[in-house]
């Protein structure tokens, strides 16, 4: 089911791009023909749609790539346990884990102790990022208050 979910963030980043592609071009147009006259382009749709979609497309792209256990996320025992052995000791040990970036420190620990057992982050995925995941992944995040 997952390696089918990638295949369609990987369609989707692929359509994305072709039509942030069109959009560039239709906003470069709009440009040049306001350049050449007085009057002011209407655009401003069509330059959120380019933002969005280049902060959109890494999204879907690292999500495709990431890699995959090979017999499924249930049996990738070595993260499970350490993110659920993390989870409980931030629970029994943090003080005020609602408070706001609690949670951010929380993943930040977890990739730096990740990285340093000699264990490597996918690509596409900053540290903090793929940390969170992991920690919902498991079912292990506190309830947001």
């Amino acid at each position: 089911m997952r390696i089918d979910r990638q295949r369609k963030a990987k369609r989707i980043a692929e359509a994305l791009r072709e039509l942030l592609e069109v959009v560039a071009e239709e906003v470069d147009s709009a440009e040049y023909i306001a350049d050449k006259g007085d009057e002011e382009p209407d655009i401003d749709n069509e330059r959120k749609i380019l933002l969005l979609g280049e902060e959109l497309t890494p999204l879907l792209d690292a999500y495709a790539s990431e890699p995959l256990p090979e017999t499924g996320d249930a049996t990738n025992h070595e993260v499970r346990e350490f993110f659920l052995a993390l989870g409980e000791w931030w629970r029994e040990t943090a003080t005020n884990t609602g408070r706001r970036g609690a949670k951010a420190v929380r993943n930040r620990i977890a990739a730096a102790l990740w990285k340093e057992f000699g264990r490597d982050i996918p690509d596409g995925y900053s540290e903090e990022e793929w940390a969170k995941r992991q920690f919902q992944n498991w079912g292990n995040s506190p309830p947001s208050r």
